[in-house]
């Protein structure tokens, strides 16, 4: 008993699984660079290498006794208020910050703190989803 395949067909097919397998590594692919939920941290080795220092100049703010409250209105105003160690307002401080959502770590913006003269300092957020936001 023979079975008979006709080239053109076999040739067909092949090239058809082939396309579709290209279709979907393409769907794929773009799926996973469009992901606004997911980034890469920036300079992550040289962060990591800094990492004493990192830590003896967080020694160093704690030894200082300065205090930081900051606080976030429902209108998406941050507000950032700093006091030394003998609770004396810091009236002359150059704030800025990264600020990012959990769900779009890729969308980071750069927020300048602008001060009152009685050492509050004000932002406003950039519009996102509600939820957890990350401030550096």
């Amino acid at each position: 008993m023979q079975i008979y395949l006709p080239i053109a067909e076999v040739s067909v097919n092949v090239f058809l699984l082939l396309g579709m397998n290209m279709l979907i590594v393409g769907i794929t692919v773009y799926a996973a660079l469009s992901d606004k939920s997911v980034s890469i941290e920036k300079k992550y080795y040289e962060k990591a290498l800094a990492w004493d220092e990192t830590a003896k100049q967080r020694e160093m703010n704690s030894a200082m006794g300065w205090k930081v409250d900051i606080t976030a209105s429902a209108a998406r105003q941050l507000e950032i208020t700093l006091r030394d160690s003998s609770g004396q307002p810091i009236r002359a401080a150059k704030i800025s910050a990264e600020v990012f959502h959990d769900a779009r770590s890729s969308e980071r913006a750069t927020l300048a703190f602008i001060g009152d003269g009685t050492g509050t300092y004000r932002a406003l957020c950039p519009e996102g989803p509600d939820g957890s936001w990350h401030l550096r």
